[in-house]
Parts: C-alpha cells; structure tokens; sequence
C-alpha cells in the first residue's frame, strides 16, 4: 500500500483547524489499525520467506503497469487566503 504523504499534512490541518503534527499523528494512528484489520499485500506476507519472495516477484515482474497522471488547473475562490493569513 502507497500512501502520498508529502503536503498532504498541512493541507488536512488548514482544513479541520489542526496542525499539520497532530494530522500526522492521527494519521498514523489510523493506518496502525487498518494495517491490523486489512489484509496485508502480497509482498507483506513473503518477505520474510526469501524463496516465496523471490517467486512472487518473478511472476509480478511478467506485469507492467502503466500510470496515467495529468495536473489540471482548478479555478478557486482567493476569499480563503484571508481566512488562512490572519491565523
């Protein structure tokens, strides 16, 4: 499982009115119990079984994954800036 963490922090602190730390930490507290409640990856469960590791990436190897991604402009309201430079 990837998780894009980079300005992801302080975006979800100016939204729920919270630092960017205690974003991080709720976070992390919530992944640590879905990684309890989900089922780990494939990858998870033979890494530490050298000869099962190594087969699955052999058969994961015969697939190629191809990523689409584009950035779009989005036209926003600049009335928040306000809200967010006078804190």
């Amino acid at each position: 499982m990837y998780l894009r963490q980079k300005p992801i922090f302080e975006i979800l602190g100016l939204l729920f009115d919270i630092s960017k730390t205690k974003a991080n930490d709720t976070f992390n507290y919530w992944v640590e119990i879905l990684r309890e409640v989900l089922p780990a990856s494939q990858i998870e469960e033979v890494e530490k079984d050298s000869k099962k590791y190594q087969d699955l990436r052999k058969i994961l190897g015969e697939y190629e994954l191809i990523v689409d991604s584009a950035e779009q402009a989005i036209e926003s309201d600049s009335s928040h800036l306000k809200f967010y430079a006078e804190r």
